[in-house]
């Protein structure tokens, strides 16, 4: 419900028969960004960023304990927390602009 709240719609690529829940965002430039996480075996999460047919990113991570909306100054994010064993650190700016910010450490 968070997703469509912030006005991202169903992409293709959702599939709740295979436990695969994938939203998009389109921009006016043309850019999609398209979120996906799956709950299930490993709790995964694919975050991609086309611009027309080019693949601007794509980065998949398992382990995923949690995900939250969060707002720095005037960027909007999404922020990906891991489960305890992990360092990783996964941002996706959604707006004003993508963005992806990956560690680990």
């Amino acid at each position: 419900l968070g997703f469509f709240k912030r006005e991202f719609g169903l992409s293709e690529e959702n599939d709740p028969d295979e436990a695969i829940f994938s939203y998009i965002y389109r921009y006016e430039n043309g850019q999609d960004l398209i979120f996906s996480h799956s709950p299930c075996s490993g709790a995964s999460v694919n975050v991609k960023l086309l611009d027309g047919a080019d693949v601007v990113f794509n980065l998949y991570q398992e382990g995923v304990s949690s995900i939250i909306f969060q707002a720095w100054a005037t960027d909007k994010i999404i922020r990906v927390y891991f489960k305890s064993k992990s360092c990783k650190e996964l941002r996706i700016s959604y707006l004003p602009t993508p963005k992806l910010y990956f560690s680990e450490f």
